[in-house]
């Protein structure tokens, strides 16, 4: 099974419409929160700090990247449609059989 796509924007807990500057802010505090070097006392916490600095750097720079941007918000909307539609086929499905039961 495929891990559930990464959501850019949530890692670096900003919205959609967040400018350069929020994303770039964002990104410092983050990166300074959880560099590994915080965490050199603690092995088990200093392997965490590198997995998550690890997503917030890709998380930077996909979203300081305008053309990166683009391609991931293109992508993100296209997983949201598809989503909408499969939840509510889903429904619809759900929604039928409960008709015949009342039945």
């Amino acid at each position: 099974m495929a891990a559930p796509p990464v959501d850019h924007y949530e890692v670096l807990g900003v919205a959609t419409t967040a400018g350069d500057d929020e994303i770039r802010r964002r990104y410092r505090f983050l990166a300074l929160a959880f560099h590994p070097d915080r965490y050199s006392r603690n092995p088990e916490h200093h392997q965490l700090a590198e997995q998550q600095i690890k997503r917030i750097n890709e998380a930077y720079r996909v979203l300081s990247d305008p053309a990166a941007r683009a391609q991931f918000d293109t992508a993100r909307q296209l997983l949201d449609s598809t989503a909408a539609a499969r939840a509510r086929s889903n429904l619809s499905v759900y929604a039928s059989s409960l008709q015949d039961t009342a039945r």
